[in-house]
């Protein structure tokens, strides 16, 4: 439903808050059009590494390329130095912003504050994006332009677009580029309909449609559970692989990781007590009994990175004891630091 419509007027001045890749595409177009730009991200964001010039390099190092200015904040202040020549020609635009914004943060910036999600609001607000839509076998995605109101990620929708990952994308990092590519384009989009001084409609959000799923964290909710069924298992697994560090379990008493598998259907039926069995390991492949089928994985890590050699897995079982299952239920994500060895610091 829409109602009513909005315009920014003219807009001289852009805070961008968050991280990624469409902060940094958003920085450096509103930078080349002479716009006064300053970012403000998290230690999430700040170390995790965007492409420029065909260059994979840090964030933080690629703002300063482009003599955009920038600060790293341990959390959100709105008494900031950083926002002291905000007024009535600037706004906030948050890709993959670290920090849910109250009432009090909205009223603070006079409600000139516009989100840009990674899915087609109402559906999948929230985070965890593409590994829950890996996880449920979803192939369409999407992602919108909306105002930030109180909740998270109910605000009133002003642009949006969707899509359907091609064929070709079969794992998490693949999905992520796709993803990031639609949403750069969307943020462009908005940034020169802004320039334009154009109107907006908004369309409201029906608190009685779509989806709502948390944060995921991979050292917290990426435990196989071998009692899953082949297919639930491989889209699992592909759910936490690259750019992440991949699903754990367990080796004996060795953590292990698997970031990529594929899985066959079987006509003989496996016993309960067999999930989790290595029982072929032929061509650099090794192949794991599970329900509906065999979990065919190419490559198993120990927590440190190391690969395994394969040919010593015969026999043995993968399993992950129940307390790790457990946990991974229980514990929400709402924000975490980082450490150095964090996932968001690898190369996405």
């Amino acid at each position: 439903m829409t109602h009513q419509s909005i315009n920014f007027g003219v807009v001289s001045r852009f805070y961008l808050i968050g991280g990624g890749q469409t902060l940094f595409d958003a920085a450096s177009y509103l930078n080349s059009k002479k716009y006064d730009v300053t970012v403000l991200t998290s230690e999430r964001h700040h170390a995790s590494y965007v492409k420029h010039d065909e260059a994979i390099i840090r964030l933080w190092d690629a703002l300063s390329l482009i003599n955009v200015k920038s600060y790293l904040l341990s959390k959100f202040d709105t008494k900031h130095e950083a926002f002291k020549d905000f007024d009535s020609d600037s706004l906030l635009f948050t890709p993959s912003s670290e920090w849910i914004f109250t009432q009090e943060i909205i009223d603070r910036f006079n409600g000139r504050i516009v989100n840009i999600h990674g899915s087609a609001l109402p559906e999948m607000k929230g985070g965890g994006g593409l590994s829950w839509n890996l996880m449920m076998g979803e192939r369409h995605g999407g992602c919108t332009i909306h105002l930030v109101d109180a909740g998270i990620d109910t605000g009133d929708i002003l642009l949006q677009q969707t899509y359907r990952l091609p064929n070709s994308v079969l794992n998490l990092e693949d999905a992520l580029a796709y993803g990031s590519k639609q949403s750069t384009q969307l943020a462009l989009s908005f940034l020169k309909k802004i320039e334009s001084q154009a109107t907006f409609n908004r369309t409201i959000q029906s608190p009685k449609a779509g989806s709502y799923w948390p944060r995921l964290k991979t050292d917290i909710h990426g435990f196989i559970d071998w009692n899953w069924t082949v297919s639930e298992i491989s889209s699992f697994i592909c759910a936490f692989g690259k750019p992440f560090k991949g699903a754990s379990t367990f080796l004996a008493e060795k953590k292990v990781r698997i970031a990529a598998s594929e899985y066959e259907v079987e006509e003989r039926k496996f016993h309960p007590f067999q999930y989790g069995l290595v029982f072929r390991v032929s061509d650099e492949k090794f192949y794991v009994a599970c329900k509906g089928g065999s979990l065919v994985i190419g490559d198993i890590f120990d927590d440190a990175g190391q690969r395994l050699d394969l040919t010593k897995l015969i026999g043995r079982r993968l399993h992950t004891p129940t307390h790790y299952l457990e946990a991974a239920l229980r514990q929400r994500v709402v924000f975490a630091p980082v450490s150095d060895d964090d996932e968001y610091r690898t190369n996405l």
